[in-house]
């Protein structure tokens, strides 16, 4: 033995007598590396000697130490297989082993054949198959010989020895014969459960009392968007696996007294889901999954609608449509909430259009169309459903960064106009979703979007201004304030529309002060704020209500004329048609954070009498935001549940889940489960907490015999994405997507499950079912997160997009693409992600092997 192999084995000997945690061991056996380089077998054969007497069973940092090695590429999976096969019992029972392996095992003569115990072989086995399925680098040809090589070794010696099936099981899992059964078998499963989610999601918003608007998004999903992605599934399906075959046994799983028929509710006075199976099947049929001739036996019933009279929508041929007949476009924007599965094409051939108008700076038409989209709610969501929001904006942020006025223009209030209206859209979808100029697909110093999401709420002080800014300041409060004057064509063409919104925080700041100061009459404030209530000023509003909300949380002398200002500006006494149309979206935009604004103050000063009237004009638009964050009666429901509040409620919920999942055939309520209760406990515990309530309760489960349904919960509570964690490709604004990764500092639950795996093997002495929950767990959370079987790996998704997005270019398929992206929308969107992993309980996380315990 070398000196270097030694200064390993030494290493490797003190890391397992003093427990070093696999963070630690990985960190050391770097820098180890660099000074004295070993032979990837050198450190297989150390690695995997005897330390522990044969009736002890194997050290459960063994797996944790082999993991960091892979990963380091300090070990390769042929070295350790074939010496994993020296030391097996199964060597000599077999006289076919590997050549290679017997030269391994006289070359290390210090290690004794069937030394290896069978569980220690069982768990290695299983994570070098899960590393080659996961591992992205395509290795040497050599290596790939090697592993190859070492892996017949080890079937020979399987077959011979009439080994255990689960390791045969995961030796067979790269070997191409048998990929078209599995395979199969994977995409089956997973169609069938992700119908059914889809129901139950929605069937579990009904149950929430959720908003409509949150219904009509995740009925619309299930409609519009699931056939879509079960055209690429299905094409995938070998026989006898069918569409219409996994159509069938997920709807057996619907709950009829959720989504009733047509004719069990004549009687009735109607129910708000007695026609969704109708519509999934219908859509299904729309696009080729089952013939229209099979929907009544799959309804159970004669079907009471009928296909789209204009048939399966191709993208390309509303987009010619819409080139030869613009009014056609406002045509469109009504189709996108229908529910007949053509959503998806009307999405895609909108975005095009819109793309269309801003590159051929058409911004008359592209001006009524934002006005219209932004005041239909539900069009963005579905809208959001198809595309991200960079693939629909980002062209109109370029559009208004680069915004320049003719030079000969007659008159600028319809510059302002067409401008506003365009912004008013993209503040729409900002504030919707809380999106980020990142989001957009727009950053930098030089963008003005980007400018005025980040900073443009914000007052400045006189002193910090410009001349040019001064200038403008005072031309605008001249020409709102004094009647001698009015709002000129030589004041909107010597401040571009870009320098008044920057500007409109600051505007409303001094107004509020030279009133307070007595310098300006309140009433004359609020006759000039009315010019902010025409058409091309009114989205200006946005930026100038959000100042007003911020200060008003601020204990300041100027409160009464706040409140005053904000009784004009939220219920005015006159506004024009169009110009209330965009008033309606300014109110959905600011009116939650206002809300919020309004009763603090009203807590601090009860007996106020203005409040209430702006809080009751406001209250239509208080469901508009669709962000992360908890509604304040869901907070308080969770933080006062008994026995240890909001971590309490998470435990309620998770036993509630399998309650649910153990009773499928019973007509049980669903779990009343929200992806919003998660996160919350998150932000407000930390990932460690919520992690340590989530294993408490998987190994209670576990103890009552509900281990393998606690698991696939608690997997698919860990594995379901958050807002700021869904995986992204790379745009030209972030061409290696990372700012999706989590923010640095801030623990994630998969994150805090590989710490409390680090730490398992310490475990064991102490509480051994704990230390094996943990295992179970973070194997199985490792192995989803890295691909869900071979069918919905990360690759294979993206060449489901490029494929999808040929055929609607092509007119084959109807819809704009079935990305799993579904555009990072936050809130509500995120939760039909996060619940519908949820209610994919029964998905082969491991790679479709049925019948394989890996536990």
């Amino acid at each position: 033995m070398g000196a270097d192999d030694a200064r390993w084995t030494a290493f490797l000997d003190r890391s397992f007598l003093a427990r070093v945690p696999g963070h630690r061991f990985e960190s050391i056996a770097k820098a180890l590396a660099t000074k004295h380089p070993v032979r990837s077998s050198a450190i297989a054969s150390i690695l995997l000697q005897p330390r522990l007497p044969a009736t002890a069973g194997f050290d459960p940092l063994v797996p944790v130490y082999v993991d960091r090695l892979l990963g380091l590429g300090l070990l390769q999976v042929a070295d350790l297989l074939r010496v994993l096969l020296t030391t097996s019992r199964l060597h000599r029972a077999g006289e076919t082993a590997d050549p290679a392996a017997k030269s391994a095992e006289k070359q290390n003569g210090e290690i004794s054949a069937g030394h290896t115990p069978p569980e220690l072989e069982e768990v290695l086995i299983f994570r070098v198959s899960h590393y080659l399925r996961r591992d992205q680098r395509a290795g040497s040809r050599n290596e790939c010989l090697a592993t190859l090589k070492a892996t017949a070794g080890w079937m020979s010696s399987l077959v011979t020895s009439t080994a255990r099936d689960e390791m045969m099981q995961d030796m067979d899992g790269g070997t191409a014969h048998v990929l078209p059964e599995s395979l199969a078998g994977n995409i089956s499963n997973l169609t069938i459960d992700l119908i059914t989610a889809s129901f139950d999601i929605l069937s579990n918003a009904t149950f929430r009392n959720e908003p409509r608007q949150t219904l009509f998004l995740f009925r619309s999903f299930l409609v519009n968007k699931v056939p879509l992605l079960l055209t690429s599934l299905a094409a995938s399906m070998f026989p006898p696996i069918t569409a219409e075959f996994c159509l069938t046994q997920a709807l057996n799983h619907v709950d009829p007294q959720a989504f009733p028929s047509f004719s069990s509710v004549f009687d009735a006075d109607g129910d708000l889901f007695s026609d969704v199976r109708q519509e999934f099947l219908f859509a299904c049929c729309l696009h080729g999954l089952i013939p229209q001739a099979n929907i009544e036996s799959l309804l159970g019933e004669v079907p009471m609608q009928e296909l789209p009279a204009g048939g399966r929508y191709s993208k390309a041929q509303l987009v010619s449509q819409c080139t030869t007949d613009i009014e056609r476009i406002e045509g469109l924007l009504g189709e996108l909430e229908g529910l007949d599965g053509n959503a998806g094409a009307v999405a895609g051939a909108i975005t095009e259009v819109i793309h269309t108008l801003c590159a051929s700076k058409e911004t008359m038409t592209l001006k009524s169309v934002c006005i219209s989209l932004a005041s239909k709610p539900k069009a963005l969501d579905v809208m959001a459903l198809f595309n991200s929001p960079s693939i629909i904006l980002q062209p109109v942020c370029l559009l208004l960064d680069s915004w320049r006025d003719e030079e000969d223009q007659g008159e600028y209030q319809p510059v302002y106009e067409e401008f506003g209206c365009i912004l008013l859209l993209v503040l729409a979808f900002v504030h919707r979703y809380d999106l980020t100029p990142h989001d957009l697909g727009t950053t930098g110093d030089q963008s003005f979007v980007a400018r005025l999401i980040g900073q443009g709420y914000i007052s400045d002080g006189l002193g910090s201004l410009t001349a040019d800014q001064s200038k403008h300041l005072g031309g605008w409060i001249r020409a709102l304030y004094d009647a001698d004057n009015g709002i000129s064509d030589d004041l909107m063409s010597s401040c571009r529309p870009h320098d008044f919104y920057i500007l409109v925080p600051t505007l409303f700041s001094q107004s509020v002060t030279a009133c307070q100061t007595n310098v300006m009459e309140v009433e004359t404030l609020r006759g000039g704020l009315e010019y902010l209530l025409e058409a091309f000023l009114l989205p200006s509003l946005i930026c100038a209500m959000t100042w007003l909300t911020n200060h008003l949380w601020e204990a300041h002398e100027d409160v009464n004329i706040v409140m005053q200002v904000l009784q004009a500006l939220v219920k005015p006494n006159s506004i024009s048609g169009e110009a209330q149309t965009m008033h309606q979206t300014v109110l959905s935009a600011v009116g939650k954070p206002l809300e919020h604004s309004l009763r603090e103050l009203r807590r601090r000063e009860p007996s106020r009498s203005d409040i209430d009237p702006i809080l009751q004009a406001l209250s239509p638009h208080l469901s508009f935001k669709r962000t992360a964050a908890s509604r304040h009666s869901e907070l308080e429901a969770w933080t006062a549940t008994q026995g240890g509040g909001l971590a309490a409620s998470l435990r309620h919920t998770f036993q509630s889940l399998v309650l649910w999942s153990q009773n499928p055939s019973l007509n049980m309520t669903p779990a009343s489960y929200t992806h919003r209760q998660l996160l919350a406990a998150v932000q407000m515990l930390g990932a460690k907490s919520v992690m340590q309530t989530l294993l408490d309760e998987l190994k209670l489960q576990t103890q009552n015999g509900s281990g393998d349904l606690a698991l696939d919960i608690a997997t698919a509570l860990v594995c379901a994405p958050t807002v700021g964690e869904l995986p992204q490709f790379s745009s030209p604004a972030d061409p290696t997507g990372s700012r999706h990764l989590p923010a640095k500092g801030r623990l994630t639950l998969r994150n805090a499950l590989r710490m409390e795996s680090d730490d398992a093997p310490n475990m064991t002495s102490t509480d051994l079912l704990r230390a094996e929950t943990v295992t179970r767990l973070h194997r199985r959370v490792e192995a989803q997160m890295a691909d869900v079987g071979p069918v919905v790996s990360a690759d294979m998704m993206q060449e489901l997009d490029a494929a999808a997005a040929a055929a609607v270019a092509a007119g084959d398929a109807d819809g704009v693409g079935i990305s799993m992206d579904l555009g990072g929308p936050a809130g509500d969107i995120d939760d039909v992600l996060g619940e519908a992993a949820v209610g994919l309980m029964s998905v082969d996380a491991d790679g479709g092997l049925a019948g394989m315990d890996l536990s």
